[in-house]
């Protein structure tokens, strides 16, 4: 099974949720910022079908939480990891329809070469697919959302409901818990990053 899990492994190339660097800190966007969009399930999963997605930001990571999440990561694995991000204050929460919402505890925004942005947002907890009693997995304990934002407030990209955190040659790897990453698309703002 651990070869089917690999083809729906993310590498952070660098660092935990990316770079670590002083030349890396989030760049400013207005906050609070509310995003909103529609989750697709992937199509064996009829269940969860597709549906609302509503990501609210209050706050951006500093880069000395990430390093401090980081060294967690390489001491004590994601365990350590999750206890670490348990405690930081929450900078974010994703709402899937009407679930209880995830609070989200690592938020990092990074400028790409063609004038989008990359938004990367990590939860101490999988995402609440269906109810707020959705279980946790030692394995799987995390929630991993990307997008990618054009400057016009439009974004897409997809999100790990149930993740797992561990180091790989050349980064950190985000791998998925079996399912495919869900799609995240016609995300819109009214408040696009500057």
């Amino acid at each position: 099974m651990r070869n089917a899990l690999s083809m729906f492994s993310i590498l952070l190339v660098s660092a935990f949720a990316g770079g670590l660097s002083a030349a890396d800190a989030p760049p400013p966007m207005p906050l609070p910022q509310v995003w909103a969009g529609t989750l697709e399930a992937p199509p064996d999963n009829v269940k969860l079908g597709a549906r609302d997605i509503e990501i609210k930001i209050r706050a951006l990571s500093s880069d000395k939480e990430v390093q401090a999440l980081h060294l967690e990561l390489r001491l004590g694995g994601q365990k350590r990891l999750r206890e670490a991000m348990f405690r930081l204050e929450q900078k974010a929460w994703v709402r899937l329809g009407k679930a209880a919402a995830t609070s989200v505890g690592l938020v990092r925004v990074f400028d790409l070469p063609d004038g989008r942005r990359r938004m990367r947002l990590v939860s101490d907890y999988p995402a609440r697919l269906l109810d707020s009693s959705d279980t946790v997995t030692s394995e799987h304990p995390f929630a991993f959302v990307e997008l990618i934002v054009d400057r016009d407030g439009t974004a897409e990209g997809q999100m790990v409901a149930a993740a797992s955190i561990a180091f790989a040659e050349g980064g950190v790897l985000i791998e998925s818990a079996g399912a495919p990453p869900y799609r995240i698309i016609d995300v819109r703002t009214d408040s696009p990053p500057r």
